[in-house]
């Protein structure tokens, strides 16, 4: 059910930075998926630390505007918002 006084997307801090590579292994497993597509941000590797997750179905261009992150999870997304 929906929660009252929320919106469509969510953000997630973690305990601890985990980097990307980890995080995204995490992901698959949880998910039962073999792959995942990734947009690497300008100056971002697989060795990046996250410690905050977006959350969004869908492309989130409009949800995750202005939102801080380091790591957006989105159901699919747009070419000119991967950068």
């Amino acid at each position: 059910p929906l929660l009252l006084h929320t919106g469509m997307g969510r953000l997630c801090t973690l305990d601890e930075s985990v980097c990307l590579a980890t995080m995204i292994d995490r992901i698959k497993r949880h998910l039962k998926l073999s792959h995942i597509r990734l947009a690497l941000g300008v100056g971002r590797t697989l060795e990046s630390q996250v410690k905050v997750v977006a959350l969004c179905a869908g492309s989130g261009s409009s949800v995750l505007q202005g939102v801080e992150a380091d790591l957006y999870l989105t159901g699919g997304i747009i070419a000119e918002t991967s950068g």
